[in-house]
């Protein structure tokens, strides 16, 4: 029941950001925006819209995936996987015409399945009898993702009205977690977009 009740509220959000600016779309206001975020074990593609909420403040809302190979980073040998997410940014701009230098807070959920394995624990290449063979396992998680991030966004004329460079630095926060315990803490992006 949790599952299909979780599933129904991000697909409810989900359209609920992507309905909620069209208006504004309609009238040259805020942008879709293609972005790629990077960081140590994994990349995150997403599509969103910059919506201006007054001088110098916008907000961003965001569709995400989120692709992780933590390799041996996590709790277990090797932990891979990846799931959607949804996420806002509220990026402030000094200067109040929304280009130039940026900074703010982000947040995004991911809804993740994670594939994990544990070797036996051998030495000098060769196990003890008593050694357990490899195990293997699944966890599905819910991952909270809070976060402050800079940047700086260039606009120009033409069907690429701007274009932005940001990185962020804050923690990936396993909220809920169904299956063994797996990898997470403190988390560094790079990334780059471009708004439409």
């Amino acid at each position: 029941m949790l599952k299909v009740t979780l599933a129904g509220g991000l697909i409810r959000i989900g359209l609920l950001f992507l309905l909620l600016p069209l208006s504004q779309i309609a009238y040259g206001q805020s942008q879709v925006e293609l972005a790629m975020d990077v960081y140590p074990a994994g990349i995150l593609p997403t599509v969103g819209y910059a919506i201006p909420v007054t001088g110098g403040v916008s907000m961003r809302l965001m569709l995400s995936c989120n692709v992780t190979n933590r390799r041996d980073w996590g709790r277990h040998d090797q932990e891979d996987g990846h799931g959607p997410g949804i996420g806002a940014e509220l990026p402030l701009f000094p200067a109040t015409d929304g280009r130039g230098l940026f900074f703010g807070p982000r947040i995004q959920l991911f809804r993740m399945v994670i594939n994990w394995e544990d070797k036996p624990d051998c030495s000098d290449e060769q196990c003890a009898p008593s050694s357990p063979a490899r195990m293997v396992g699944q966890s599905r998680i819910i991952v909270v993702q809070p976060m402050g991030v800079v940047g700086y966004r260039f606009e120009r004329p033409g069907l690429i009205r701007s274009w932005f460079f940001r990185a962020g630095l804050g923690a990936e926060i396993n909220a809920v977690t169904l299956g063994d315990d797996v990898g997470e803490g403190a988390i560094f992006i790079v990334g780059a977009g471009m708004g439409f």
